[in-house]
């Protein structure tokens, strides 16, 4: 990103060009006594350096999505609106809290929402690769256009999930073996009496 080469940061901590180029290739690690001068260079901290900031985002991140577990187990909804903001504004890029945002803006159930949680699960859906993730933000975006009245939309976004036969709990029966075969294949049959239940009525 600074746009240096290795010759002027070997220039500047009075090191050879060779060591830095291990560095590069993975083959070793710059002497301890460096990283100061090495993170005053990039105008970075020692911790920077060695990825400690990255431990605390991600620390305060697991703290604001149990806050909104806690919330959702008793039914602060409209609460986790306001948190999901409240961290977006700290962590603007990550999906998680994207993710989390838009279940809540459709979970509260109020109409002026419903546009909201679709734009926002549709930038979910623009930039996360994790399959459950984005699964997850498209159940939630059929059943807010499905509650616009947009069926046209909210079938198109349905067109983009898995056939029911390609589930992981379907796939896993040909997989699995005792136990653990068991308790899918129980809980399998509870999914399915639900779903026969449900398209019944």
């Amino acid at each position: 990103a600074k746009g240096n080469t290795q010759e002027e940061l070997a220039n500047h901590l009075n090191i050879s060009i060779k060591a830095i180029s291990k560095w590069e290739r993975g083959e070793g690690f710059p002497d301890i006594s460096l990283l100061p001068a090495i993170a005053a260079y990039y105008s970075k901290s020692v911790d920077e350096l060695l990825g400690c900031s990255e431990i605390e985002k991600a620390k305060k991140i697991e703290w604001y999505v149990s806050k909104y577990n806690k919330n959702g187990n008793n039914g602060k909804i409209e609460e986790n609106i306001h948190l999901m903001k409240t961290a977006l504004k700290e962590f603007p890029n990550d999906l998680t809290l994207l993710f989390n945002l838009c279940h809540a803006l459709f979970f509260v159930d109020k109409p002026e929402y419903l546009d909201e949680c679709i734009a926002v699960g549709d930038e979910v859906l623009s930039r996360s690769t994790n399959d459950e993730q984005r699964f997850g933000t498209i159940q939630t975006l059929v059943y807010a256009c499905n509650a616009k009245k947009d069926i046209a939309k909210a079938k198109e976004y349905a067109d983009k999930l898995p056939h029911l036969y390609c589930s992981k709990d379907i796939v896993l029966e040909s997989v699995l073996e005792g136990d653990e075969l068991r308790k899918l294949a129980q809980g399998n049959i509870g999914w399915h009496i639900g779903m026969i239940d449900l398209s019944v009525s």
